[in-house]
């Protein structure tokens, strides 16, 4: 078991090599929340943000770079201390803390993706569909007694009903046989 605490040759190897790309962008090995930042403008902007958002508005005809290059902002970003930034218990809680000075009454909620608004379909054609065509199958079965029995949320009904109906309807036309 202790084996696994100790760092492989490999993770050795990977460890110096990036130290040694660190050193090279500038950095010192006191490294902190702070130039966390600027190693993002030396790398991560470069090579990632603005060569993909290059290529995918020229594909497009859209004038997008600007935005990232503005001094205004970049000034803005350098002169922000960075440990502002991070909490353990919330994300962006420098934007957040903008938005409570200037809301006063917003509520805050958790990300939870995007869902459609299934309406009337969750009931009328996708549970019937899979009420009618897939109950033998185990996980079907027990997920529909789960949802007549505990009347679930709206969201959690219509994301879960989707995926079992679009899962089952690739395979009714696929003619995939489980």
């Amino acid at each position: 078991m202790w084996q696994n605490y100790i760092p492989s040759e490999k993770f050795k190897n990977q460890t110096i090599v990036y130290g040694n790309y660190i050193n090279k962008l500038g950095f010192d090995e006191k490294f902190d929340f702070n130039d966390m930042r600027m190693l993002d403008i030396k790398n991560y902007l470069y090579s990632n943000i603005l060569k993909k958002s290059n290529i995918s508005s020229m594909l497009n005809s859209l004038e997008i770079r600007p935005i990232f290059l503005d001094n205004r902002i970049v000034n803005f970003a350098l002169n922000t201390d960075n440990r502002n930034n991070f909490n353990v218990l919330e994300t962006k809680s420098f934007l957040k803390n903008i938005l409570r000075n200037d809301l006063k009454n917003y509520n805050f909620k958790k990300k939870h993706g995007f869902s459609h608004d299934f309406g009337e379909w969750t009931n009328n054609v996708g549970l019937k569909y899979l009420e009618n065509n897939w109950m033998d199958i185990k996980e079907v079965n027990r997920f529909i007694s789960y949802i007549k029995k505990d009347n679930e949320n709206k969201y959690f009904l219509s994301r879960h009903v989707w995926k079992f109906y679009s899962l089952f309807k690739w395979l009714e036309v696929n003619k995939v046989k489980i």
